[in-house]
């Protein structure tokens, strides 16, 4: 019975709550109506009311659902359909009176306030800058189109097209470009007069007649001209008659399509349909801005929805025609040819995204100057400005914005099929891009061939190259070795980073014999090149030829010098020549290994007399730090035990033998080296350097240390505790994986 009584007392309080929800939703009598009744009473709305009735709207301008009307007079509408041509609505297809009718309904019910200050985090939430979110969303969708996905075999898809978003324009909105909203209104929308300010706004190209009016679904608001729907970017390229078809096509080489599954499930009747996206570009085909993390549209993002405009800057096709023959022509045979990391970089600089307040002509004049002009040709501002649903087209009639990697040391990169392999290494490791963004810096760039990467090995495999789908752009992976298990995978930005690195330096280090010999810093940390006369050695290569192996040393024929900025150079060799990886090996594992190396004999001598690196435990003390070996020649090791005075402690105990070879070498990091010494003419310097090494004074344990002196003219020394000197006879030290072997004439008093 008491169940019976609780669930009375439920039902009856649910009906309680219902009829209280009643009366706070009930019409109150001062409504006029409807929307389409309110315009019916106010009179002058006959046309658009004609219009609305044969669209597909017409129930829900008369209170079938919440929606906000722009209605434009008859006046106003009149003079669109003579703009257009027609003599009345009935000559408008249905398909386009719905496109129409649809922009001028927006989704909910706004206020002035609500669309001047609208913040898509709720009403709670703190707007620190009004105008952020300036874009709205109508009822106005093309019809879903079908294209041919080449990158799956020709099938057809279906592609679903967005509802169209409208920009409410306002002081709010247009602030921060420019001092006069006026003037950046009316040359985005030409033969419209701007009325918005700080208490009203334009509606994309039209302005709101007095304030809003209340309806019964909504409310309504006077505009005196038809709001005519806003295209993509995409479709105001690549429409016949366009000045921008090329750069459209350009555009299209980075095409996918993606499968939309709540579109699918919404509107497909059994169809899949998709979105028409683009790969590592701006979906400028789809109507909804979306962040471009998330290539398929979701109404949830409404942050990114209601702000983020796509920007395009468009070089028209007499200018793209120009790049070509200026830039590609000689090694593309079309710009059909170009292949991905060119043309990313190229349209990259041409088209973005920005967040936050509406993009305007002195927005994107903006975008133009924060990029480098290598044409001679100063740009103002865009020739042609077009405000579309999804962002900002400015069309550069003759010109374009050249990229500074095209105009930098890198350029080869960009330009050159045969590099292709490097440019995508290059790009994975991010090297374009930073080298883009280092001004003060000369770069020396060492171009490998395609051919010679193949024949390289990284990590004891051969680099590889796999191009996959000819229709999709990036559809190209380069593979290499893990150091780990020897296993192939696709290259990472690591690897990348010490591939492409190898090849570019950022630092000339020390020259001698006029200019023939040289060392080079590589962008990599403790990596180098040495050039004789035309010969360019990696540390791999200067390491093999000092074994006695047959190397094939590549020459370097300069492409171009860039003054400032450095220069690019061609590898070239036969058909065994490798690109230029550094040593991979560590000189702990090689150095008893290549014991008959000459340089080599003299140590091996105090590694046999000592335990240093012999065991599990070899070269234990260095414990993964980078370091310099200072090695006495054979003739140095021998004359010292023979004839004296026998600094290497011959005859003393294996602690002592352990410790001198211990202290021979130098702790890079203690030392304070943030590079390998190499000598440079001009000044004379001394350099306090660390060893590993230990010795007790006065009962406390110090470090052993040497002095490395740099002579004015560029001749180096060592120099012991006792004052002792020996001559360094490397110019070109040997380089490995954990550090530098550095050749010495004498042996020094490390213990005393």
């Amino acid at each position: 019975m008491k169940k019976y009584f609780l669930m009375g007392l439920f039902f009856f309080s649910l009906v309680s709550c219902q009829r209280e929800i009643d009366k706070y939703y009930e019409i109150p009598d001062w409504l006029k109506g409807n929307a389409y009744e309110v315009m019916e009473d106010r009179g002058n709305f006959s046309i658009f009311m004609k219009a609305v009735d044969r669209s597909s709207y017409a129930s829900l301008v008369k209170g079938k659902g919440i929606v906000t009307v722009m209605a434009p007079t008859d006046d106003a509408f009149s003079a669109y359909l003579t703009k257009h041509n027609y003599g009345s609505v009935e000559d408008i297809s249905q398909t386009e009176l719905d496109k129409l009718i649809g922009y001028h309904l927006i989704y909910y019910s706004y206020t002035k306030q609500n669309f001047m200050f609208y913040n898509p985090n709720g009403i709670d939430a703190e707007l620190e800058n009004p105008g952020t979110y300036f874009k709205f969303r109508t009822k106005s969708r093309d019809a879903i189109s079908t294209v041919k996905d080449y990158a799956n075999g020709g099938v057809i898809r279906k592609i679903m097209h967005k509802d169209r978003f409208i920009p409410v324009i306002s002081n709010y909105s247009l602030s921060g470009w420019s001092s006069s909203p006026k003037d950046e209104y009316e040359k985005m929308f030409p033969g419209s007069t701007y009325g918005g300010g700080t208490n009203n706004f334009n509606i994309s190209n039209a302005g709101i007649v007095g304030d809003e009016i209340v309806t019964d679904n909504g409310y309504l608001y006077v505009v005196d001209q038809v709001l005519e729907p806003l295209e993509t970017l995409y479709t105001e390229m690549s429409h016949e008659g366009s000045e921008y078809t090329k750069f459209a096509a350009m555009y299209d080489r980075f095409v996918k399509y993606e499968y939309d599954e709540d579109a699918t499930a919404d509107y497909g009747n059994g169809d899949s349909l998709f979105v028409h996206s683009h790969y590592s570009l701006p979906s400028i085909a789809c109507e909804w801005t979306n962040l471009s993390e998330y290539s398929i549209p979701d109404y949830a993002q409404l942050n990114y929805l209601s702000s983020i405009s796509f920007t395009v800057l468009a070089p028209d096709n007499a200018a793209i025609d120009e790049f070509y023959r200026k830039y590609w022509a000689n090694s593309f045979s079309s710009l059909e040819e170009v292949n991905y990391v060119p043309l990313y970089y190229f349209m990259s600089a041409h088209a973005g995204e920005y967040r936050g307040k509406m993009m305007t002509s002195t927005a994107l004049s903006a975008i133009i100057n924060m990029n480098d002009l290598y044409d001679g040709v100063t740009i103002a501002e865009p020739d042609y400005v077009k405000v579309c649903t999804n962002g900002i087209l400015g069309g550069m009639k003759g010109n374009v914005i050249t990229p500074e990697p095209f105009e930098s040391p890198m350029a080869p990169a960009l330009c050159n099929k045969d590099y292709n392999i490097f440019a995508l290494i290059a790009h994975r490791g991010g090297l374009i891009s930073k080298i883009q963004s280092i001004n003060e810096t000369q770069f020396n760039i060492f171009f490998p061939s395609d051919d010679m990467l193949k024949r390289t090995e990284y990590n004891g495999d051969f680099i590889q190259y796999l191009k996959g789908n000819p229709y999709i752009i990036n559809d190209e992976q380069i593979q290499v070795a893990n150091a780990e298990d020897g296993t192939l995978g696709n290259l990472n930005t690591t690897q990348a980073q010490e591939i492409a690195g190898a090849h570019v330096m950022d630092n000339v280090l020390s020259t001698r014999n006029g200019g023939t010999e040289i060392i080079y810093g590589s962008y990599n940390d403790f990596e180098y090149l040495y050039r004789v006369n035309d010969e360019i050695y990696s540390s791999a290569t200067w390491n093999s030829k000092a074994l006695g192996n047959e190397v094939s040393v590549p020459t370097a024929k300069l492409i171009k010098d860039y003054g400032e900025f450095g220069a690019s150079y061609a590898l070239e060799g036969d058909n065994t020549t490798v690109a230029l990886l550094p040593e991979q090996a560590n000189f702990k594992d090689r150095v008893m290994q290549d014991k008959n190396m000459n340089d080599y004999k003299g140590i091996n001598v105090y590694l046999n007399a000592s335990n240093v690196g012999k065991g599990d435990n070899a070269f234990s003390f260095i414990q993964g730090n980078r370091f310099i070996i200072f090695i006495p020649t054979n003739e140095a090791v021998m004359a010292d035990m023979t004839t004296g005075p026998k600094r290497f402690p011959v005859t003393g105990s294996m602690d002592q033998r352990n410790m001198y070879v211990t202290s021979l070498f130098i702790d890079v990091s203690s030392s304070g080296l943030v590079d390998y010494p190499f000598p440079v003419t001009g000044k004379r310097t001394e350099k306090v350097l660390t060893t590993f090494g230990t010795k007790t004074v006065n009962g406390k344990k110090e470090s052993i240390t040497v002095t490395l002196i740099n002579e004015a003219d560029g001749s180096m020394k060592l120099r012991d505790a006792k004052g002792n000197e020996v001559n360094v006879t490397s110019y070109f030290p040997y380089i490995y994986a954990d550090g530098a072997a550095y050749v010495i004439d004498g042996v020094l008093d490390l213990l005393n």
